[in-house]
């Protein structure tokens, strides 16, 4: 029920950042998102993101750890995804970094603040879940 309850927590989480930065793009910047749920290769390498210099897993694995959660059950899902979303988070608080040093607006600094907050706080918490309920002592990594 732990897990289920945080995913919910996320998903919702989520939800409202997404509305949140669409708001800030079409407010700020008379923007609307690229459609899709990805930002393409050439955005991230404009923002320097981590997974263009091999720190992070690329988009693709990603895709690919995603899909192969449809397969898994039990505790094989379980680890698995909270894997999946300890590196997920990972990423979104690399990326929400970026904001803390070059952010213009201070809606948008703060935003990524909570981001950076709340998603640290949520891995630490999945990898607590590993270790107690798996033996497992960090998440695993994506190939």
């Amino acid at each position: 029920p732990e897990l289920k309850e945080l995913a919910q927590k996320v998903i919702a989480t989520q939800e409202m950042e997404i509305q949140l930065m669409t708001n800030y793009l079409r407010d700020w910047y008379g923007m609307t998102p690229p459609a899709g749920d990805m930002m393409s290769p050439e955005m991230m390498r404009e923002m320097d993101m981590p997974m263009m210099h091999g720190t992070m897993p690329s988009m693709e694995a990603m895709m690919r750890q995603m899909e192969s959660l449809r397969t898994k059950t039990g505790a094989d899902f379980d680890i698995a995804y909270m894997s999946a979303l300890a590196e997920h988070h990972a990423m979104a608080s690399m990326m929400a970094s970026s904001a803390l040093v070059g952010a213009y607006h201070g809606d948008l600094y703060k935003l990524a603040a909570r981001i950076v907050k709340d998603q640290g706080e949520e891995i630490v918490q999945l990898q607590e879940w590993l270790e107690q309920w798996y033996g497992i002592d960090r998440p695993l990594r994506s190939q």
